[in-house]
């Protein structure tokens, strides 16, 4: 019958295929059907395609003529094969694909009810779970379509199909399906979110294209459900998954993503807004790779980079805040940690497939550095030390989580290694702010990827033409960056070298101190190489062309002395640099003994005899001290014969030189007492030089002495012979210098020419207890000696600040520095001779012991900050098993004890005792809030410190303000306020009562007279005062930004209510503190500060009704306690704005101008405008902050049907206003006669009488 079949269909006549169809019966055709698709599989002499389509042609449904049974026969025959390509058909049968092209078009002509069985079919197959052919769903979603055009949507089907559960093979042609189906809104939600979930039960490998399927889906709608689906899936089912299989998967989802956004604009504005709609995405890993991904799309590149950028410096803002408020870390904590860990993790992957987020992770990192640094010191100076930095800050932790990026970017693609180094040079030739963060992360670059970095040398190579024009910082840095380029490749080393000759011959300075760094840097690298052959031969090559230099400018001379100084500890170079620093020093020295001054000055200043402008040109200072270090050296390396004989006759000449420097006066260098060193002349500028190269070289000769023969009487009064005559260049230097105006001009801050191993040791020796009968007595007991010794050490701890650490500058000495203060300031007191010294200015001995032990503590925290637990170890004597908050105590006893003894002395120390105070402030922020024991420690300190302000009525402001400061700051750590309640009282008492001044209140209660601590008094409350204002301040922006951080959390969590509680407790403390602070007499500033103070209030009032009123039914007793509590707060307020008014109708400028004369009556008037124009800002903002407290307050109690008002009284004056006519006034008046300016004030007067008459109504 088949072959019958298609011998008609081929004939051009198709009745014949007609009557035989006819004559067949239903079954047969369907018999047949089956037959010829089931054998297809099998056979292949008769395509079974043929048959089905010849037996449509015989089927023609409009004919009159049997109509009704073509079109079963058209039916039968269409659901005969449907029912095989569902029910039998492979997925990989190729004959099923091409049967589906053959019945689609024929939908057209079926019925309605053929259409619903059909698709009931599909249905029932998928509710099976049997595996149908993928083809089989385009004819679902045809289907689907017809009946919807005609207005008979299958739901029931729909519904029986989102129920079901699909299988793996099937649920990527359904979603296709879903695709093709003309859906409404409706329905439309329902299969997004059906297939949202099926994400769940997919394979790895079918994830990719079900998800292309469901972004195809997105554009008709349901947009954010879609991303957020797809995120929400890949961070619960594969954040811990680290396969490669499952990378490569989600990158391949990304570029999905990518593409869709590509497409459809408005997918990627929904993405943006999804994750900017919930920050906690941006710590997710796979949400953030598919934003970078998505920012290779130009018109979403500015919008995701901002985003992103803004975002991490306000978690690592945020973060460094919850540092500093231990409480709020309570209940709320900022993941800076995760951020770094996903975006590290991205980096990582960036490897395992996630190829499309490579560029956008170099220019975010790029992005953050630049940002950071642009917000940061960096911004306002090119230059800034390593030591100057705060480097637990946010912007340095932004900083560095862009440089960790960087590099683990670097060491895993080579295709962004040159880009890299591109961005790098380019921001270091362009002096950028973040060039030193650059230059950092180039150092770790060539440090720990120098095989990665080789290729690409080219890049830093071509830099070193620009070396001459960077600032001398930056060239320095530079220069030690590349060091270990320079010695493994000889290439780049000679490239180098070629720069740095042309640089040492350049016409200006800072390209000769970039040439002079750069060789000593070269020597530094070379000697560090073990000392081959190679690398002694390019030392001694940049040993050759370093000495070129020494004909150049002082500072170049400078630099390369101290150098070559410090190059002399490698015993391969000591000789030559002796040879050469040796020979240099000649030139200045003057052999003739019998010549009284050893130094011929004129020869180290130009000009110096022709009466010309004055130019110091051999910093005779800097050589010698580097050249008796060298000396020094020399006994402990192996020199040969032509040295040691150098050195034997420079000894020698060293004697003598210490000799003729202990005898020669001030007359042998012209450096008499008629001398002039006035700075407007050449020969003040003269005499001013040789002094300070005197100084200099006196310390020179102290310090060789002592580290050489430090251990006799002889040398110990040679130490003070030399200082006697520095001592009295000193004071010369500093009665008689004066500046260009004639005015005393300050002595010159140089760099301090000893060196702190020198300032150790002699300290360690001077001041050793057990030591009374040694020879170093003699130093002791010469005060001025101690004195410069002290001073010396603290400029020179200064300097190390600013320079960093050096071999001569390290840990060691510093803490020896800090042990020895701290053991002097243990055992003097006010008998001893270091107080008695008193100079007419500055500090005494004792006091410069004081400062010169906080300025250790402050040097060991900038240059070593990793290191400052051990450094109070140290000082404390402690065990090393201690907690650190434990030997802080210790130290922190020590201090207190000192404070002790020096207040209860005959002749109490408070200028010594406030210095103490300073330093103790300082250990106090060093106790660890996070551990267990600080409430203990912290507590210990408290109770000393109110010890000392209740029984100590001490008058010194100074003193005062740190107790009280220092008392204030650790009550609020422990959440102590009554304290502060204490304290606001006491300081009513002193101040004076508001109630008492001039208005008066049937409430106004009398004051009780005695005060709890003394230590507030007339001469010592307005400077405390002032530091409760700034601590309640600080306390306010506190809990507004913890207000602030309270608003993403729900609301009916316990951690929230804890919150919630924590933080209405602190406000109440606060408000019970400024209601005293309000019924006080408040002049001038003060008056001032309280109203910024209470301005801040009512903001951070109206930051916590705004958030209540998002859920108003919870307003608890806390809550109202706080409402109950700002009222009486916003009574006194407008009592204290009155008669903080009235104190001022006096008419001050009008006084001011009556009085002054001259620049004094432009001053007075000057600061009154200033005051009146701040005034005039001030209380109508307060006023205005006041009116929107009681606004949101009378909406919150509408909400939440609690009446909050009812023991408030709505603020109904408005008329806080500073008439500015009235400041123009003033100034015509000026030129007015006085009866035309006493008849304005009249007027005046009476108009504000007027106003205040009616504020009373």
């Amino acid at each position: 019958m088949d072959a019958q079949i298609l011998k008609l269909a081929k004939q051009t006549n198709r009745q014949g295929l007609v009557d035989f169809l006819d004559s067949k019966s239903l079954d047969e055709i369907s018999q047949l059907i089956r037959s010829q698709l089931t054998q297809s599989s099998t056979s292949e002499d008769v395509d079974p395609l043929l048959i089905v389509r010849a037996i449509f042609i015989g089927s023609p449904f409009a004919s009159s003529k049997n109509g009704h049974a073509h079109m079963e026969r058209r039916v039968l025959t269409f659901k005969t094969a449907f029912l095989w390509l569902v029910n039998d058909a492979s997925t990989d049968n190729r004959t099923a694909s091409n049967l589906v092209n053959l019945l689609l078009p024929e939908l057209e002509t079926l019925t309605v009810d053929t259409l619903e069985e059909l698709a009931s079919i599909v249905t029932q197959a998928i509710s099976d779970q049997r595996p149908l052919h993928q083809r089989a769903f385009e004819i679902l979603s045809k289907v689907w379509n017809i009946l919807s055009t005609l207005e008979r949507p299958l739901y029931d089907v729909l519904d029986n199909l989102l129920r079901a559960k699909w299988i793996s093979q099937s649920a990527i042609a359904l979603a296709s399906a879903f695709n093709e189906m003309e859906l409404q809104l409706p329905e439309l939600d329902k299969v997004v979110k059906r297939m949202s979930s099926q994400l769940n039960d997919l394979e790895v490998d079918e994830t990719p294209p079900f998800i292309y399927q469901l972004l195809l889906l997105s554009r008709k709608g349901h947009k954010r459900e879609i991303i957020s689906s797809i995120c929400n899936h890949f961070n619960t089912k594969y954040s811990n998954n680290q396969s490669d299989a499952v990378s490569r998967m989600e990158g391949t989802v990304m570029l999905h993503i990518s593409f869709a956004i590509k497409q459809d604009q408005e997918l990627g504005n929904e993405f943006v807004k999804h994750v900017r709609g919930d920050k906690k995405h941006l710590l997710e890993t796979f949400p953030l790779a598919c934003l970078l991904s998505a920012a290779r799309i130009h018109r979403l590149e500015d919008p995701i980079f901002d985003l992103l950028r803004s975002h991490i410096l306000a978690i690592y803002k945020d973060g460094h805040r919850l540092k500093k408020c231990a409480w709020i870390a309570e209940f709320s904590n900022v993941e800076e940690n995760m951020v770094k860990s996903v975006i590290l993790d991205i980096v990582e992957k960036s490897a395992q497939g996630w190829d499309q987020v490579i560029q956008s992770l170099v220019q975010l990192a790029m992005g953050l550095i630049d940002n950071a640094a642009s917000q940061g010191l960096w911004s306002k100076a090119g230059n800034v030390t390593k030591a100057q930095r705060n480097k637990d800050g946010p912007l340095e932790s932004v900083m560095a989580l862009g440089n960790d990026i960087l590099k683990r970017m670097f060491e895993l693609h080579d295709l962004v290694r040159s880009e890299i180094l591109d961005q790098i040079t380019s921001r270091v030739v362009t002096g950028a702010p973040s060039t030193s963060c650059f230059l950092e992360l180039l150092s770790s670059l060539i440090t720990e990827s120098s095989h990665a970095v080789e290729p690409y040398l080219s890049n830093i190579k071509d830099t070193l033409d620009y070396l001459s024009l960077l600032p001398e910082a930056t060239a320095e840095r530079f220069l030690q960056v590349i060091e270990p380029v320079s010695k493994d490749n000889e290439q780049f080393r000679d490239a180098l070298m070629l720069v740095l000759r042309k640089s040492m011959f350049a016409k200006d300075l800072s390209g000769r101190m970039v040439a002079v760094n750069g060789f000593l840097n070269l020597l530094t690298g070379q000697m560090n190489d073990n000392a081959s052959p190679a690398a002694q031969g390019i030392a001694f090559e940049s040993l050759g062309l370093l000495r070129r230099c020494f004909n150049q400018q002082a500072q170049v001379r400078v630099a390369a002395y101290q150098g070559l100084g410090a190059l002399s500890k490698h015993s391969t170079l000591t000789g030559d640099i002796f040879e050469v620093l040796y020979g240099q020093f000649q030139k200045a020295y003057e052999k003739d003994t019998g010549v009284s001054s050893p130094l011929r000055l004129e020869t180290c200043v130009e000009n110096a005899t022709n009466g010309g402008l004055p130019r110091l040109t051999e910093p005779i200072h800097v050589l010698l001290a580097n050249m008796l270090k060298t000396l020094r050296r020399i006994d402990d390396s192996e020199c040969n014969t032509v040295v040691q004989e150098l050195a034997n006759q420079c000894r020698g000449s060293v004697r003598s030189l210490l000799f003729r420097l202990t005898k020669a006066d001030l007359e042998d260098y012209d450096l008499d007492k008629t001398a002039e060193f006035d700075m407007a002349t050449h020969l003040g500028m003269r005499n001013h030089m040789y002094a300070t190269l005197l100084l200099g070289c006196y310390e020179a000769a102290i310090e060789h002495e002592y580290l050489s023969h430090g251990n006799s009487n002889d040398s110990f009064q040679m130490i003070l012979d030399l200082f006697n005559k520095r001592n009295a260049i000193a004071a010369m230097l500093k009665e008689t210098s004066s500046g260009e105006k004639g005015r005393k001009a300050t002595q010159p801050s140089e760099s301090p020419v000893m060196s702190l191993e020198c300032i150790s040791k002699m300290s360690r020796q001077m001041f050793r207890q057990n030591n009374m009968q040694h020879p170093v007595r003699a130093l002791r007991v010469d005060i001025s000696f101690v004195q410069f010794i002290i001073t010396t050490a603290q400029n020179c701890l200064k300097m190390g600040i600013l320079q960093g650490p050096k071999p001569d500058f390290n840990f060691e000495y510093c803490v020896e520095l800090g042990r020895i203060f701290l053991n002097i300031l243990v055992v003097e007191d006010s008998d001893s001779s270091f107080i008695n010294h008193q100079p007419k200015r500055g500090h005494s001995v004792l006091g410069g012991i004081i400062d010169s032990l906080r300025t250790v503590h402050d040097t060991v925290y900038q240059l070593w900050p990793h290191k400052m637990t051990a450094f109070i170890a140290k000082l404390s004597g402690s065990e090393s098993d201690q907690s650190r908050n434990a030997m802080v105590s210790e130290v922190l006893n020590t201090l207190m004890d000192i404070v002790a003894k020096y207040l209860g002395d005959r002749t109490p120390l408070y200028k010594e005792a406030a210095n103490v105070m300073q330093l103790i402030v300082t250990l106090c922020h060093h106790l660890d809030r996070a551990a267990s024991d600080f409430e203990t420690h912290t507590r210990q300190v408290i109770g000393w410190l109110e010890s000392l302000a209740k029984n100590r009525p001490i008058e010194d402001i100074s003193l005062a303000r740190e107790v009280i400061s220092l008392l204030i700051y650790l009550c609020g750590e422990v959440r102590d306020f009554i304290t502060y309640k204490y304290l606001a009282q006491d300081m009513r008492k002193v101040l004076g009562d508001l109630d008492d001044s001039s208005y008066e209140d049937e409430d106004s209660q009398p004051m009780e007279s005695r005060i709890t601590y003394v230590m507030l008094n007339a001469k010592t409350c307005a400077a405390c005062t002032l530091q409760l204002f700034s601590s309640l301040d600080q306390l306010y922006d506190d809990i507004t930004w913890a207000v602030g951080r309270i608003k993403p959390m729900d609301s009916e969590d316990d951690n929230t209510r804890a919150f919630e509680q924590a933080i209405t407790y602190r406000l109440t403390s606060c408000i019970s503190v400024t209601l005293e602070l309000t019924k006080s007499l408040m002049p001038g500033s003060h008056g001032e500060t309280l109203i910024k103070v209470l301005t801040k209030l009512y903001k951070t009032l109206t930051a916590l009704v705004k958030y209540k009123l998002g859920h108003p039914r919870e307003i608890g007793t806390n809550f109202k306690d706080v409402i109950n509590g700002v009222k009486d707060v916003t009574d006194n307020m407008y009592r204290f704005l009155i008669i903080y008014g009235q104190n001022h109708q006096a008419d001050p400028m009008a006084i001011a101008s009556k009085k002054g004369k001259g620049k004094g009556k432009q001053g007075a008037n000057s600061r009154e405008k200033a005051k009146i124009l701040r005034e005039s800002k001030m209380i109508p903002n307060l006023i205005f902050v006041v009116e929107q407290f009681e606004r949101h307050l009378i909406q919150l109690s509408r909400k939440s049907k609690v009446d909050l008002m009812q023991n408030m009284k709505r603020s109904t004056s408005r008329d806080f206003k500073i008439n500015m006519q009235y400041l123009t006034k003033q100034e015509d008046s000026d030129e007015d006669d006085d009866t035309a300016g006493s008849k304005r004030q009249r007027e005046d007067q009476e108009e504000e009488e007027d106003v205040a008459t009616k504020r009373r109504r």
